[in-house]
């Protein structure tokens, strides 16, 4: 019987000790479980959010490309319309330019009286007129000065030239003017 008791009082004495750990083991795995859950948990919520924030981000991304590849398009249509506008420019820039000279040229020539230059002076005109006239400028002096222009310099006196020189020099000049305008404006 005491050996009985005695065993059994072991047994007690280790089962209280297993109990104890069970117990004991219980909470502190529950607690560990507990825990481990909510940083799931946490770790779901962050994982759903920066999901949310790569989504966002990757959307942004999309439209500013689209954005870019828009602006690169209009970069491109202006840039050659530009290019256009600066060939049209340098053009009508040498023409303006060559007019002017051309029409100094031909009033100093008319000023100066200098007979066997009329000649010159003639060509000279008529590269303005049609510059002129290409860019719609002056018909009342156009229509003056291609009156002087048909009148043969072999059927003209001298006296006659001299006397339509000055009107056809301030023609000319006025011409000039108009040229020097239109490139001031053009430039």
């Amino acid at each position: 019987k005491t050996e009985t008791e005695d065993a059994g009082k072991k047994e007690a004495s280790t089962y209280d000790t297993f109990a104890c750990f069970c117990k004991d083991t219980t909470v502190e795995k529950s607690d560990a479980i507990k825990s481990e859950q909510d940083n799931i948990d946490e770790f779901a919520a962050t994982l759903e959010e920066q999901t949310g924030i790569s989504n966002a981000k990757q959307h942004e991304t999309e439209e500013l490309g689209e954005m870019i590849r828009t602006l690169d398009k209009e970069m491109a249509e202006i840039t050659a319309r530009r290019e256009k506008e600066k060939a049209k420019y340098e053009v009508t820039a040498a023409d303006l330019s060559k007019a002017v000279s051309s029409l100094e040229g031909a009033i100093a020539d008319m000023q100066a009286g200098k007979g066997a230059s009329f000649l010159q002076a003639k060509k000279g005109i008529r590269k303005s007129i049609a510059i002129a006239d290409a860019l719609d400028l002056s018909p009342k002096q156009q229509r003056a000065i291609t009156a002087f222009l048909q009148a043969d310099s072999d059927d003209a006196p001298e006296g006659d030239f001299a006397f339509h020189g000055d009107d056809v020099i301030a023609t000319l000049q006025d011409l000039e003017k108009e040229f020097k305008a239109k490139k001031a404006e053009v430039d």
